[in-house]
Formats: structure tokens, sequence, C-alpha cells
């Protein structure tokens, strides 16, 4: 039987005034990459919100009514229950399909919890954001019952009915598949940052559970030796409603560089 590798006692970082330390760490996050972050624990896909079914199928028996009336009214009478039959088939046919298009595009989001930290990619040949978990602050961390990014009302009520539950993080946005630039590939991946420039931001991962992508986060941190005991059971006490407009600043926690750690022990509540 193999021994269990004895956890290192680590911390997470905090800013000493620009200690050659200090920008050591920030250069390492920079230049991290998956290899760096170690062996793969678990992995998540996303998906889509759990009411996207219903609103589904809500859809289609409306839209075949629409046009079964019309058919009604404007039809020949033989073969009516034949066509109005063929019109629900046709309508849900073709609302099945944008549903099934909506899960397979989100499916292509990976979420890897390795090691080190965790890797994510908005689609599956997109650059890696390497979020390292020193980087992380998981008194910041929460659950969100469903992510929007858009501050326009009409598109954010649209991502509300599509987009899933999410764990939100905070933690390095260093690095190419981590850049702030709004074309980016994984910029849907970012949850809407806060004021400054530093190398802390805030990443949504929308998965149908959230809280099981924290929970695996929770236990590599805890086994690398990480002060990290309680974070998913503290994030899901902070879960919070995000709306189009405007921030809830007391759960999103914006973190500068010269900010400490709050962390996830009882006296960070």
């Amino acid at each position: 039987m193999t021994a269990r590798r004895p956890a290192m006692k680590n911390q997470f970082f905090e800013w000493h005034g620009g200690t050659d330390e200090d920008h050591a760490v920030l250069a390492g996050w920079a230049a991290a990459t998956p290899e760096d972050m170690g062996p793969v624990l678990a992995r998540f896909r996303g998906g889509v919100h759990a009411r996207l079914w219903a609103k589904g199928a809500l859809l289609a028996l409306d839209l075949g009514l629409a046009l079964g009336l019309l058919r009604a009214m404007v039809g020949p009478g033989e073969d009516l229950t034949r066509d109005v039959v063929a019109i629900f088939v046709g309508a849900a046919v073709l609302v099945g399909g944008a549903l099934l298009s909506l899960l397979l595009a989100a499916r292509r989001r990976r979420h890897d919890v390795h090691r080190g930290g965790v890797v994510l990619r908005a689609t599956a040949d997109a650059p890696a954001a390497v979020v390292p978990w020193s980087s992380v602050d998981p008194g910041r961390v929460f659950v969100a019952p469903t992510t929007a990014t858009a501050t326009r009302w009409l598109a954010a009520r649209v991502q509300r009915a599509v987009r899933p539950a999410a764990a939100v993080i905070n933690g390095s946005v260093r690095g190419p598949g981590g850049s702030d630039d709004p074309d980016g590939t994984n910029a849907v991946l970012r949850h809407r940052p806060g004021t400054g420039d530093g190398p802390f931001g805030w990443w949504q991962i929308g998965v149908a559970d959230p809280v099981s992508v924290l929970v695996a986060m929770e236990s590599a941190m805890v086994a690398e030796g990480y002060p990290a005991a309680g974070m998913a059971s503290r994030a899901l006490f902070r879960e919070t409603t995000l709306r189009a407009m405007g921030r809830d600043a007391a759960t999103e926690l914006d973190r500068a560089l010269a900010d400490p750690v709050v962390g996830a022990t009882p006296d960070g509540d």
C-alpha cells in the first residue's frame, strides 16, 4: 500500500509591500500552465439551467397551439387532426433541437480541479485560464443560483433562463487564459469585475451542481495544506442572486492587491 503524501503547510497569498517573494509569486501566476497544477482530481462540464427544460416544453406547447389554431382557422377541414398532431410534433422537435444545441455548447466548457489549482476553459480548444490555489481567497467564494454577465435588463433576463447555477471564485486573472480582454474566449467565464486592474478577479463556474465543484476544490486545497476547511459550506451560506444592475457589496467582496485574505474560518463570517 502506497503511503499518502504528507501535505505541506501552505498559505493563501497576501501582499507584503512588494518584496521579491511577492513579485515572484505574481510572475508565477502569469506564467502558470495546467501542467504546473499537477494531476487532475475532478473534471466538470458546463450545463444549462434546470428550468430551461420546463420553459422549453411550455414554449413548444405554446408554439403548437398557435400554429394549430392558425391551421384550423385558415386550412381545409379534412385531415385537421393529422395536421395539428404534425404541428405539435414539429414544434417539439424544433424546440428540442434548439435546447440540445444550447446544452452541447455549454458542455464544451471545461472546469478541471487539479492538485494545485483550477483550470478553466470556455471551450474545449480555448486557452486555459489557470487559477492557482495560492491566489484564491476561500472567504470570498459564493454560490450564485444563476449566472448573469449582461448589464442590460433584457439580455440578463434571457441569460437567467439559460445559464446554470455557479460557483463564483475570486482568484488570479493573470496569464493569457485569464486576460481581462473583453473579446477573449474565456470572457464568458468572468463574473463582472470590480474596479481596479490588480491580479485578482472573479470566475464563475456554471455547472448543474456548483457545490460539488466547491467540495472538490476544498478537498484539493486542504490536501495541499491550505486552510480552506469549510469553504464550500461558507460559500453556500453566502448564496446570492445576481442582478442585471448593481452589485451586492456584502457578498461580492472585490479584492485589491493589498487586501488581506478573508479566509474560511468562522471569524471570517
